[in-house]
């Protein structure tokens, strides 16, 4: 809409999403508690300062030797976080060369909230393929010469020219080194490489992890059995996915509606089990 020459396309495609966006804003309202899941995203987003420092999830990537180091391990796939950073910050520069301030704006956005938040780095990879990946390839695409532009009835016709392809050879160069790294990483997984080398024992492996209570939220939902539940903090998600909700769980990663005396509660249990299993390593080890 900033600009002339795009103007009526924009407000012909504006027009056409018009419906869509009206219906996908209605359709949120379609869910368990209706208006009131924006109440709930006010209320979280009061206390998100307070929720970041409790849950690790929350806080923000640091730049730092850390980082660069762990960007620079091709075989730890939290390099791929730091990568589609790069990435995505060349597309926005490309953004606006290319005069596209929308694409820019969602990319730009999307970067920010993965870095202010380590949670949505998987939400911001979403859209830099979708988002960013629909503009490298339009950056891809032969440049097309001032002259070569026509108004054919409004719609403006662009003649390729074959100056600005990219050569062949360095497109294959790339394909086959990307598909390289793409089996290095998928062996890593497959062979438990990763797990072993990144100590991530409650992770290790495909599916639900080895140390979930699987068969006792099995035992609740067979038998059917009444009154509350007890937990430790990490297992709230999948107990909450898992036997919810005819099961409330006691606590989980939400600050609403638990509050800060129980966040605190778990914390100093979590400290604790931490001691503990560090005072029984160390009697295994005398000699330290």
């Amino acid at each position: 809409m900033l600009f002339s020459e795009r103007r009526a396309v924009a407000l012909g495609r504006l027009k056409h999403l018009a419906p869509w966006v009206a219906a996908s804003f209605a359709v949120t309202l379609v869910n368990p508690w209706d208006w009131h899941i924006y109440e709930a995203i006010y209320r979280q987003n009061k206390v998100m300062q307070l929720h970041t420092a409790l849950v690790t999830e929350w806080s923000a990537a640091h730049f730092n030797s850390l980082a660069w180091r762990q960007a620079l391990n091709a075989r730890d796939p939290g390099s791929g976080d730091w990568w589609l950073l790069g990435v995505g910050a060349v597309a926005v520069l490309g953004a606006l060369w290319k005069k596209r301030l929308g694409p820019a704006i969602v990319l730009a956005g999307a970067m920010y909230l993965s870095v202010e938040h380590i949670r949505l780095q998987a939400l911001f990879a979403i859209v830099a393929v979708t988002v960013g990946g629909a503009l490298l390839s339009e950056l891809a695409r032969p440049f097309v010469t001032p002259g070569a532009m026509r108004s054919n009835g409004g719609a403006p016709t662009k003649k390729m020219i074959s100056a600005g392809t990219a050569p062949t050879g360095l497109a294959a160069l790339s394909a086959a080194a990307l598909t390289l790294f793409v089996g290095l990483r998928i062996a890593d997984l497959v062979s438990d490489r990763y797990y072993v080398d990144s100590g991530q024992l409650s992770l290790f492996g495909a599916g639900a992890s080895w140390w979930y209570p699987e068969r006792a939220a099995a035992f609740l939902t067979r038998e059917n059995l009444p009154g509350n539940i007890f937990h430790a903090y990490n297992l709230g998600g999948y107990l909450t996915w898992r036997i919810g909700p005819q099961y409330a769980d006691f606590v989980d990663g939400r600050y609403i509606p638990f509050g800060k005396e129980l966040f605190a509660e778990q914390m100093l249990g979590r400290q604790f089990n931490a001691q503990l299993a560090e005072g029984k390593a160390r009697a295994y080890r005398p000699n330290e």
